[in-house]
Formats: C-alpha cells, structure tokens, sequence
C-alpha cells in the first residue's frame, strides 16, 4: 500500500539577521553581475561588502525581521569602491535604520549603481534568493517544523491561481498578533 505524501505549510516565520543579510547581499549580488566583466571582481566586491555587514549587530543570528527594505549605492573609481548601505527593518518599533559607508579595496573599474530594494514578506525574500523555507510537515502523526529548499516545497500554488497579494509593501501582512514594545504608551478613552 502506498503512503499518502506529507502535508506541507509554509510558516510566515521572520527572518533571522543571518537570512536577512544572505539575502540583502543576493539582491545586490544579481543587480551588479551584469555590470563587471570580470567574475573575480565581483566576488572581491561581494566579499568585501558581506564581511563588513557581517559585524553589524543588526546581522546577528536573534535578531528577526517582518521584511527590510534597502538602498544601497556602489560608486568606484581609482580601483577603490564606495558603498553606502541604508538598510530599514519593516515593522520596527524604535529601531532606527542601519546607515553605514564604507570603502573596498580591490582594483575596481569606474561603476555607479544604486540599487533599491522593496519590502517582501519573508518567504518571498527567501525564495528569491533560494533559501531554504520554514514548513510544517505532518510526520507520524506529530507535526514538525522544518526547513525545505524552495525548489523542493511542494505546497506550490494550483495552475492558475494567483500569488497572494500584501496589500501595502510598507507593512506586509501577518497572521498573529505583534508584540508592543514596553515603552509604548496606550491611551483609552473614559
């Protein structure tokens, strides 16, 4: 008798610092492979920009992020590049977005580019940049949390439906209640 396949659900799960920076260098990574004729180049610039934001705090592994958006603007001349990173979690109470700029070393040919990234919700982020995606699987009757390769989840979505739609990019949407920071103030009315 054949076993019936496991039910998948994807998790709307934040994503982790460490996913949020792997993803945010992705973006920049597919925006600029076209610009450089040498693959080596690339990679030194690449290298260079994750190591630096690697440092930042807001990178770390327990941080968790609803989304980020991004702009980022790379200018090289005289073999140094310039980079410039703002980088602004969705949905932060109180926390500021991260601002940094620095120079990379490495023999860069002249390049300007200004790359800006929207606001996706998690999954979306993680797919683009084929990361493994947070599922729920029903194994032996438990159901388990687990992280499937995109290209394996198998809860795609029926031929000719839709993808789901946030209704504003600014604030994606989320199931669940979000937590209220402790110095937040509720007013109510007598």
């Amino acid at each position: 008798m054949e076993k019936p396949m496991p039910k998948e659900r994807s998790i709307a799960k934040r994503l982790s610092g460490g996913e949020a920076l792997d993803s945010l260098c992705h973006q920049i990574r597919s925006k600029l492979v076209h610009e450089f004729r040498n693959p080596e180049d690339l990679d030194r610039l690449m290298r260079g920009i994750w190591s630096r934001l690697a440092r930042h705090e807001d990178f770390h592994s327990h941080r968790g992020y609803h989304g980020y958006s991004s702009k980022v603007t790379i200018g090289a001349s005289q073999g140094m590049a310039a980079v410039r990173l703002n980088f602004t979690p969705a949905m932060s109470y109180g926390r500021p977005p991260l601002n940094d700029e620095f120079t990379i070393d490495g023999g860069f040919s002249d390049l300007h580019v200004t790359i800006e990234i929207p606001v996706r919700p998690p999954n979306a982020v993680r797919t683009e940049a084929d990361m493994p995606l947070p599922v729920q699987v029903e194994e032996q009757g438990q159901i388990v949390e687990k992280m499937v390769p995109a290209a394996k989840y198998k809860g795609k979505l029926k031929p000719g439906v839709k993808k789901p739609q946030t209704a504003s990019m600014e604030v994606p949407a989320i199931k669940g209640r979000l937590e209220m920071p402790d110095d937040v103030a509720v007013q109510q009315r007598g």
